[in-house]
């Protein structure tokens, strides 16, 4: 187990700011994507974009959308470069396009055109990354021709495309619903992070304590979280054929044949319905808690129409029926059909107050199942937070006090301070580049000028821009090293700026700016960063080499400060350089009780070690001890119903007051 690796399983490690996800909720309907990753946790959304009044409404009532938030009512009028920035865009785009219930014109129907405005956002906004859902039937369409067109847009904007067909009942939620997700994203070490997603088998729901709605308790066996069975609830009898159905004493169920007519069975059968179908038996049998498809029930082509313990994928058109006793059948009610997606009984509440029954079938239809998007959304945050951990781009350094202490042979002890001593402060120090050394070409300025030239040299290699004295890339090379730098600096660099480039050349030649820009693009191919600052940041773990150092005679330990965090891939590769030395570190934050530890290790593995829970009573008693300090001296006071310190204001002194000083008046 390396050192990152201890510290990885400790959970304990550094306290540092919550990355958030933002993103831009397109094709929201009532917001199904919002939900889930409202569950998932560390997502914000920016803003949405929906057509349908009354599915705004909904997405309104259960969201309540801050003012900062965007909205565009038409996908077509959106100015992406009005858009704030984000780091993901979700949405199902229209789907009827290339649904099986639908005429499947694909982008001849206007509907499928609405993929190539999401595109035009994503081109101009580039987020990190793509979260997309439509029906299974478009990796049919067209014989796959359009799905092709889909993967190849996107490829065509940097991204990494995979994609997965996933179906809600294995999510916990009793609805078969299948349905494509594509996962894009631009930096390349996320493939395979976030695809595939796995559920657990999930059945269906059936009531087993009574009362009132919100009372109710449900086992995990039957249909689906019904009202009751009463009339008003929608209970009717299903007729597959022409004229009414008779029913005698001896049949206590109704029984469809091939050719449509009715006939009677005695009780052997009862509780089982024959539904018609297209098959070579011609019909399926539909048991007690089944689910039935009640659309064009006479009709001689469809087929699949009964579902066993699971209720079909929910619709806009609400043609769902439930078996009950004595083959009796009765629709799926708005409540019951937003249960299936996943949404929750004050979300429902919030829809039902503003929508009718018609609006509500349509709503659930349109929307994802819930539980899918968060188990999604959960894998998407994990991936973002282990490249942003190896990023290190937190916003402000805090200063981290770090003791290293060596216990081994005295000349192999030697031997290692003699090694990694920095050359102006000599030996008893340490320098991070003898122990992971950084490639020469990094060391150039970083900064305001760094991304100047950076910028200036991409728009010169644009295929799109005019000739600035360099070779043009290719446009499938550009849009490639727009992903691999886009990634890091967030940069739009697919607009020509002039004034940009004006500025960067107003005190250097252009071809020097474009020079050093090819410097940065260098770095960036061979290392994923472009100058000293991100290497540190990833390759250290800290933006500085060591500073502020000091050797202690005494216990021949180096001290030392770090800026954001403790060097830790420094220290294990030391320690694998010299497996035969223990290396003993100890670290604290200046954020005092937090960023805190202690390990030991050899040959690059812990043999002991403590990182407590930031803000724990441990946690700050080794801070103190680290910084040599007292916990009055950080105005810290030990609270004992916490079980912990506490920070205590300090009381203002109020100054002496001599002979010739009048008393101040008092405040009214």
């Amino acid at each position: 187990m390396t050192f990152s690796a201890f510290c990885a399983r400790c959970k304990k490690k550094v306290k540092k700011a919550e990355r958030i996800i933002r993103y831009f909720d397109m094709f929201a309907g009532v917001g199904g994507f919002r939900a889930g990753l409202n569950l998932a946790g560390g997502f914000q959304c920016i803003g949405h974009c929906e057509i349908d009044k009354y599915a705004d409404a909904s997405y309104r009532a259960i969201h309540a959308p801050g003012k900062e938030e965007v909205y565009y009512p038409d996908a077509r009028t959106i100015d992406p470069k009005e858009l704030p920035d984000f780091d993901l865009l979700c949405g199902g785009f229209p789907c009827q396009a290339f649904s099986t219930a639908g005429r499947r014109k694909g982008f001849e129907d206007a509907r499928g055109t609405l993929f190539f405005e999401l595109a035009r956002v994503v081109k101009e906004k580039r987020p990190l990354y793509l979260f997309l859902e439509n029906v299974v039937g478009l990796l049919s369409h067209d014989r796959g021709r359009t799905f092709g067109v889909i993967l190849s847009a996107l490829y065509d904007l940097g991204y990494h495309v995979e994609w997965t067909v996933l179906n809600s009942k294995h999510f916990g939620v009793p609805q078969s619903r299948r349905r494509l997700f594509l996962i894009g994203y631009l930096d390349p070490r996320c493939a395979g992070k976030i695809l595939p997603v796995f559920g657990a088998d999930a059945k269906a729901l059936v009531q087993i304590v009574h009362g009132r709605l919100g009372k109710r308790v449900y086992d995990s066996a039957g249909i689906a979280c019904t009202q009751d069975t009463s009339r008003q609830s929608g209970l009717y009898f299903v007729d597959l054929t022409k004229g009414d159905p008779k029913i005698t004493q001896n049949a206590r169920c109704l029984h469809t044949r091939q050719d449509g007519s009715l006939t009677n069975f005695k009780g052997q059968n009862s509780g089982v319905l024959y539904i018609k179908e297209a098959t070579k038996k011609g019909y399926k049998e539909a048991h007690e808690g089944d689910s039935i498809d009640l659309g064009f029930a006479g009709s001689n082509t469809r087929r699949g129409r009964v579902f066993a313990g699971v209720a079909h994928t929910v619709d806009t058109a609400n043609t769902h029926g439930i078996v009950l006793r004595g083959g009796r059948v009765r629709r799926l009610m708005p409540r019951e059909c937003f249960r299936l997606q996943g949404f929750s009984e004050d979300q429902i509440d919030k829809i039902l107050a503003i929508n009718s029954d018609a609006q509500a079938y349509k709503q659930a239809g349109n929307s994802v199942t819930v539980p899918v998007i968060k188990a999604i959304g959960r894998r998407i945050r994990a991936a973002d937070a282990e490249l942003y951990a190896q990023e290190s781009r937190w916003p402000m350094p805090n200063h981290i006090t770090n003791i290293l202490k060596f216990k081994g042979d005295s000349e192999q002890v030697h031997t290692m301070l003699d090694k990694i001593k920095s050359d102006e402060l000599g030996f008893g120090s340490i320098d991070f580049n003898k122990i992971i050394p950084m490639p020469e070409s990094l060391n150039i300025e970083a900064g305001s000028r760094t991304d100047e030239a950076l910028y200036v040299c991409m728009m010169a290699l644009n295929p799109a821009a005019p000739d600035m004295g360099v070779p043009k890339l290719s446009s499938e090379e550009y849009q490639k090293l727009t992903g691999i730098v886009g990634r890091s600096k967030g940069e739009q660099f697919m607009t020509l700026d002039a004034q940009r480039i004006s500025r960067a050349s107003k005190y250097t030649p252009l071809s020097d700016v474009i020079a050093m820009g090819q410097v940065v693009i260098s770095n960036f191919l061979q290392y994923g960063c472009g100058d000293w600052y991100g290497w540190c940041n990833r390759n250290w773990g800290t933006k500085w080499n060591a500073y502020d150092v000091h050797f202690d005679q005494e216990s021949q330990s180096i001290h030392f400060l770090t800026a954001w965090d403790t060097p830790m891939p420094v220290i294990d590769k030391l320690s694998q350089m010299f497996p035969e030395v223990e290396v003993d570190l100890q670290w604290a934050d200046e954020d005092i009780g937090h960023n805190v530890g202690h390990v030991v290790l050899l040959a690059g593995e812990p043999i002991d070690g403590n990182i407590p829970e930031g803000g724990s009573r441990e946690a700050y008693e080794m801070a103190f001890q680290i910084h040599d300090a007292e916990a009055a001296d950080f105005n810290m006071v030990f609270d004992e119903k916490k079980d912990t310190y506490v920070y205590q204001e300090p009381e203002k002194r109020t100054p002496p007051q001599t002979k010739g000083d009048k008393p101040k008046e008092p405040e009214r």
